[in-house]
């Protein structure tokens, strides 16, 4: 599978948003997830939630400029697709050590949630969960 499993980020800002949702009960299952000119910053499993985040970082108040991430929402679910694709297989190969939290379930057994994770100069996070309806295709 694609995506990095190990705790090396490549943003301070995506270590910090990791610690919040980790806090929060999240297993982290990828990130720096990259497909097709798209890339989700973390991909983890809270309850029976697959949680697909962006990370942005601003500055200044400039919290607007963060939520351009919405143009960028075509390119992401592509990405988002590919993972459920690749999450499957995994499964049903016991090819990834996670496939044994999904204990025999495909994607199609979790629900999915686009969310998005600003954080300002003093890493205050603000997270946004949904943000994107729930039909991924």
């Amino acid at each position: 599978m694609r995506g990095r499993r190990d705790f090396r980020f490549r943003h301070p800002a995506e270590s910090v948003a990791w610690e919040h949702f980790r806090e929060q009960g999240h297993l982290l299952l990828r990130h720096n997830y990259q497909i097709q000119g798209a890339e989700i910053d973390l991909i983890t499993l809270c309850e029976e939630t697959l949680h697909f985040i962006e990370v942005k970082a601003y500055s200044g108040g400039d919290f607007q400029a963060g939520l351009a991430f919405g143009r960028q929402i075509r390119r992401y679910k592509r990405a988002l697709r590919h993972f459920l694709f690749e999450f499957d297989e995994a499964v049903a190969s016991g090819a990834d050590p996670y496939a044994d939290l999904a204990s025999g379930r495909t994607s199609a057994d979790f629900s999915l949630s686009i969310d998005f994770c600003g954080l300002d100069e003093t890493y205050k996070v603000d997270y946004y969960p949904n943000i994107a309806s729930d039909e991924m295709a």
